[in-house]
């Protein structure tokens, strides 16, 4: 139960950071690219290198926006590993599963046993009963 789902939850957790991973990878190499072809114009003249370095610092800063934003969503969306104090206080203990057949099995046979076992009330009673009814006397219950 628990364990399967939290194995489950593990497994789809490192897919998406292999994913996020992946995707970060791709963008730095597109970037990369985009920044050598940047350097040169149209007609294969070096551009100023001080505009090559302003467009080098500003794609390296959206990079580091981008990747610092996905971060970010990744430890809201992250649970602590451990349940909060509180949590663990306030969970009720499941019953173990050998303990409450052998709880079952014992309360059958107490029942099985009171259905065998002579009433001794009952006996007393009755045979109190048929001594005094040659006599003419009747029983009666007193109450305290």
């Amino acid at each position: 139960g628990d364990k399967k789902r939290q194995r489950e939850v593990q497994a789809e957790s490192s897919r998406l950071k292999t994913e996020l991973h992946q995707r970060q990878q791709k963008e730095i190499q597109e970037l990369k690219a985009k920044e050598s072809i940047e350097e040169t114009n149209n007609f294969g003249e070096s551009t100023s290198k001080d505009n090559v370095k302003f467009k080098k610092k500003h794609i390296v800063d959206q990079l580091y926006a981008r990747l610092e934003a996905t971060r970010i969503e990744e430890e809201e969306n992250k649970k602590p590993n451990t349940p909060a104090i509180n949590g663990i206080a306030n969970k009720q203990r499941k019953p173990n599963r050998h303990k409450l057949r052998k709880l079952a099995k014992e309360q059958n046979e107490a029942a099985e046993e009171a259905k065998n076992q002579i009433n001794m009330n009952e006996v007393e009673s009755n045979a109190i009963t048929e001594l005094i009814k040659p006599m003419g006397l009747v029983v009666e219950e007193v109450m305290q």
